[in-house]
């Protein structure tokens, strides 16, 4: 019983750290899409 709480506790963490990961990747991504736009220009 208090595995299953923990893994309710521990799920809500696991989304938000997905939401994290994401948002991060696609700032990586906005990041790299203009350095190649610069690189074109170039």
């Amino acid at each position: 019983m208090p595995l299953q709480r923990r893994m309710l506790t521990l799920n809500p963490s696991i989304q938000s750290l997905r939401a994290v990961i994401i948002r991060f990747e696609f700032e990586n991504f906005k990041k790299t899409e203009s350095t190649i736009d610069r690189f074109v220009d170039f």
